[in-house]
């Protein structure tokens, strides 16, 4: 499988930056991300992102403001700028049970652009009252909420779990059996690459008249440039973080703290084989078909009853009709076991919830679930 030095990172930039008007051009690292769900998940978010800012859309919060309104209250300067998703906090969670949970926080940014040497490059200093910097502070606060709101939102989210899991399994060198590198659907054509950005511009245009006769007519513009970038480099989630979740706490016993503590590494990313394999394995389904066990002898890394097979916010592997294989880890071996049952156990009916947002469970068989003593 191919490797890469990066998480997935899509952008939307002009082909022509002199010209206002020049198409929008979609840019995908690593380039084979063209033509699957993931890239075209990483577009669609985009791209209503800066419908919303534009105020094409009602905002999906009350008392939510488009940048476009913040121009009105009094920033009367033409300007182009760019803003993107990023991942603000990444954590590996870990509960009694040794299941892995991915956690992220994440938030929008945006900065000013000017022109230099024919192409836009960042500003060197964006002012805090800047109008997309105002909205992209708003949705950073909302993020959650609007994530429960807006599908694509949600599933970006999801995305950027399943990234910080992939980033993972990489960072802690795990061995993944083959069968998780088949778990991607068929690229499909990646389409059109370029695109008109006429639906976020908003132009203004002021008459000044003087003795009856017009003297002078200025227009304004702005244009919204960004992509989504996780910046996943800039976390270490070599080691799971036991804590608490909800008002369920939890304390790693002598057996447990032995099984975590070896995964510790030093920072460091390789989006490959395993990564790839999670991102291009995203479909639209329902509910999961299947679920993962991890049983493991007494020197494995990931010991326990149960491992979690990794969700992407209404996506999920398909482990239907899989035979059982075996995961080898550095300390010790997993073995796969696909099944209808639900990964999760115990006897409380409760499903965990996962940056405040309980996980579809539709698909599942019925089965007893429990929350997690750990996050």
């Amino acid at each position: 499988p191919q490797q890469h030095g990066r998480e997935p990172l899509f952008s939307l930039d002009a082909v022509d930056p002199t010209k206002l008007n020049s198409l929008q051009k979609k840019v995908f690292e690593p380039e084979w991300l063209a033509g699957t769900s993931v890239g075209e998940l990483m577009f669609q978010a985009d791209y209503h992102l800066k419908e919303l800012s534009m105020g094409e859309y009602e905002q999906p919060v009350v008392g939510m403001k488009s940048c476009f309104d913040f121009y009105m209250e009094g920033f009367e300067q033409e300007w182009t700028a760019r803003e993107w998703f990023i991942v603000r906090k990444a954590e590996i969670h870990t509960s009694e049970d040794s299941v892995l949970i991915p956690y992220v926080k994440m938030g929008v940014e945006a900065r000013e652009q000017v022109l230099k040497n024919g192409n836009l490059e960042d500003a060197p200093i964006t002012r805090p009252n800047h109008p997309l910097v105002k909205y992209a502070e708003q949705f950073t606060h909302n993020f959650d909420l609007i994530a429960e709101r807006k599908g694509v939102v949600y599933h970006l989210r999801e995305l950027a779990k399943a990234s910080i899991l992939a980033k993972y399994l990489v960072d802690g060198g795990v061995c993944l059996d083959s069968s998780w590198f088949d778990l991607a659907g068929e690229v499909q054509s990646a389409g059109v690459l370029e695109i008109p950005q006429l639906w976020n511009e908003r132009h203004n245009s002021q008459v000044q008249v003087q003795d009856g006769s017009i003297v002078d007519i200025v227009s304004s513009g702005r244009n919204v440039f960004g992509g989504v970038d996780f910046g996943l480099d800039r976390f270490s989630v070599a080691a799971p973080r036991v804590g608490a979740m909800g008002a369920v706490a939890a304390r790693l016993g002598p057996r447990a703290a032995a099984r975590v503590g070896p995964m510790g590494r030093a920072p460091s990313l390789t989006f490959g084989g395993p990564a790839r394999a999670v991102a291009q394995s995203l479909s639209g389904v329902a509910g999961v078909s299947g679920s993962l066990r991890a049983v493991a002898g007494p020197s494995a890394v990931f010991s326990g009853r149960s491992a979690m097979a990794p969700r992407v916010g209404g996506f999920a592997p398909r482990l239907s009709g899989f035979a059982a294989s075996r995961l080898t880890t550095p300390q010790g071996s997993l073995r796969a076991v696909a099944g209808p049952s639900s990964v999760f156990s115990g006897r409380t009916a409760m499903a965990p919830r996962l940056g405040g947002f309980a996980p579809r469970l539709s698909g599942f068989a019925a089965s007893r679930l429990t929350t997690p003593q750990g996050v």
